[in-house]
């Protein structure tokens, strides 16, 4: 019985390592249309702790303790959803094929593309939208035909790239000591595009399933998987104006598949050197993760410098963020205006000067709750060696006191100004304004620059004064005389003009001689470079007062004079007859009128309320007193 037993055992062990040793990977098993996979990328530091070396039957390879520092996603679309067809076809035709024949090739070739997020730069040329196109039979997948989007500057063309001979990936069933060999290449030829670019590739895959086991990532474990091992010797041969660039090299790839995926669960990549297989980077299929956004750029070209003639550069910003699903640019270029922000990835930036340039990208990812955020600065240094003419002008020609003067660099070739205002002050702005607080000549340097050549350039700016006309006092004369008008208000270089008048001795002299012959307005215009001022005169004239003959019992006489409309006449004897009393402007129009009887008085008390301000000429009469004097009331 015990005997038995142990037979039984070692069957059943016998049967479960020989099923173990047939775990096999199947057509059946690759992805097809619409499958997604997301990758994590691990960290290239802890590769140098890892050993890959283990192959063999019923190996336990533990990468468990790899940390993920990004993801990507890998999806398969039918060639027709691609957006290679249209390429493709315009590729064909200009080679000669015709419409039908190049349909039936692009049918042929792939059944089945594969679509990532990669993206990379060669100088200052941006490849994305990289694009395997495969053909999956029951027998095996090739690499057939390889899309990519290539941007220059702002143009975007997408281009197709045959293979002369297909790149077998997989052949089926993928078993335990499997091996094939494949070789594959291409040619593209730019020429057709204006390039004078040419590249070939040739290519030798040589695949071995060197072991099968289980797997443990940072994701799950796989109890049955099958490795393969995958060298690729690769020579690129670039062709460019008569010269011949060849480049080399052998690529490592290490694959681990399970039946229970449609892609490899985990991959690890290298190069083969002198010294050995050195393994920089790896990714495994993974679940979508929260990573922290974590900003980084590069830019091209690395020493910019602005074109002497054309006067600009465009920079090419290489984002290299890791986790990041939106991005915002600042170029430190604020005279670009709305062009001095981007939510590109890839933007490109043009820059018309040279000089210091704080760039900052910020970056967040959304996947997370809550949103993580990151952001770098780089100071971008662009070089301008071209040479500084420095001129400006300014407005207005005639500057006067108390209004800015407006500057105006016209220099050549600067974008770094410096003026001296001559009067203590200074600006940097490129195109300041300033005012003067005091009247002069200044002698006004603007100093231009660029990050290499100075230049400066001075013009005299006259400040001139402001005039404001005065044309004198109001003035009272008698009739028959005269008075010298006082003008004032302006300075050696203004002119002074009186209206034209007969009255005057000149109208173009500061102070002319009035004579008018009844109350007149003299108008005065004071002129000069700056402005134009009218102020006006009023010469009153009243007529001569008559002084009238009387006894030897005294003289008439008023008081107050002036007043305010009240007063009190004082005659030199009592009347006992009326007394007319009238009250003139200096027009010689009556403004005031009264009959007073007088019974044995001396006095008469006069009260006018409603007279303005002003001079007046007031008449008494009685039989035997004919008087005019003058009167002045102040309200």
């Amino acid at each position: 019985m015990l005997k038995k037993i142990i037979i039984l055992k070692i069957l059943t062990l016998f049967f479960l390592l020989n099923s173990l040793a047939q775990i096999q990977y199947f057509h059946n098993h690759y992805a097809g249309v619409d499958s997604s996979y997301i990758y994590s990328l691990g960290n290239g530091l802890e590769l140098l702790d890892i050993d890959f070396s283990n192959t063999g039957e019923n190996i336990t390879w533990d990468f468990s303790d790899i940390e993920v520092v990004s993801q990507q996603e890998e999806f398969f679309v039918s060639p027709n959803q691609s957006g290679y067809f249209e390429s493709f076809m315009f590729t064909c035709l200009t080679s000669g094929g015709n419409y039908y024949s190049c349909y039936t090739q692009w049918n042929s070739l792939s059944n089945i593309a594969l679509k990532t997020n990669q993206e990379f730069y060669l100088v200052s040329v941006e490849i994305s939208n990289f694009t395997e196109f495969q053909k999956k039979s029951s027998t095996k997948v090739e690499s057939t035909m390889i899309g990519v989007n290539v941007q220059y500057n702002d143009t975007q063309i997408p281009f197709t790239i045959p293979l002369s001979q297909p790149d077998v990936l997989i052949d089926f069933p993928v078993s335990f000591q499997n091996a094939d060999t494949s070789i594959s290449g291409f040619h593209v030829d730019l020429s057709p595009y204006g390039y004078e670019l040419e590249a070939k590739r040739w290519q030798k895959r040589i695949n071995i399933v060197d072991g099968w086991g289980s797997l443990i990532t940072p994701f799950a474990s796989f109890p049955q998987t099958l490795r393969m091992f995958t060298t690729n010797e690769i020579v690129d041969s670039v062709f460019f104006q008569n010269d011949t660039i060849a480049l080399p090299r052998t690529e490592l790839q290490i694959q681990w598949f399970s039946p229970m995926y449609g892609q490899t669960v985990f991959r690890a990549h290298g190069l083969l050197t002198e010294e050995g297989g050195i393994f920089h980077s790896v990714d495994f299929i993974d679940s979508l993760r929260c990573l922290p956004a974590s900003a980084g750029f590069l830019y091209y070209p690395i020493s910019p410098m602005i074109d002497a003639e054309e006067r600009f550069v465009d920079i090419s910003f290489i984002n290299s963020s890791l986790n990041a699903t939106h991005y915002y640019w600042d170029f430190g270029d604020t005279e670009s205006g709305s062009n001095n922000y981007s939510n590109l990835k890839n933007p490109i930036h043009t820059y018309t000067n040279g000089g210091n340039y704080l760039v900052t990208l910020a970056v967040r990812n959304e996947i997370c709750e809550p949103v993580t955020f990151d952001s770098m600065k780089l100071m971008v240094f662009i070089a301008d060696t071209a040479d500084v003419t420095a001129a400006f002008s300014y407005t207005p020609e005639i500057s006067c006191l108390g209004s800015n003067v407006f500057f105006t660099s016209e220099s050549q070739n600067a974008y770094s100004f410096l003026w001296d205002f001559d009067d203590g002050n200074t600006s940097t702005n490129k195109n300041p304004n300033h005012l003067y607080d005091e009247t002069g000549i200044y002698s006004v340097t603007l100093t231009a620059s660029n990050t290499t050549k100075t230049d400066e350039v001075t013009h005299e700016v006259s400040v001139y004064p402001i005039t404001i006309a005065n044309a004198g006092p109001d003035t009272t004369i008698v009739k028959g005389n005269s008075v010298i008008l006082q003008g004032s208000g302006g300075d050696y270089l203004s002119s002074y003009i009186w209206d034209d008048s007969e009255y005057l001795s000149c109208t173009n002299c500061q102070n002319p001689l009035a004579s008018p012959e009844e109350t007149t307005i003299f108008y005065l215009t004071v002129s000069d470079l700056c402005n134009e001022s009218r102020d006006s005169v009023i010469i009153y004239v009243v007529p001569p007062v008559s002084v009238p003959l009387t006894t030897e019992k005294g003289f008439i006489s008023i008081y107050p004079n002036p007043n305010n409309g009240s007063f009190t006449i004082s005659l030199p004897f009592a009347i006992t007859n009326e007394v007319g009393i009238t009250i003139y402007n200096t027009l010689g129009q009556e403004v005031w009128k009264s009959t007073t009887a007088i019974m044995s008085d001396k006095t008469i008390n006069v009260c006018t309320n409603n007279l303005k301000t002003g001079f007046y000429i007031i008449a008494v009469r009685t039989p035997d007193i004919n008087f005019k004097g003058k009167l002045q009331i102040r309200q």
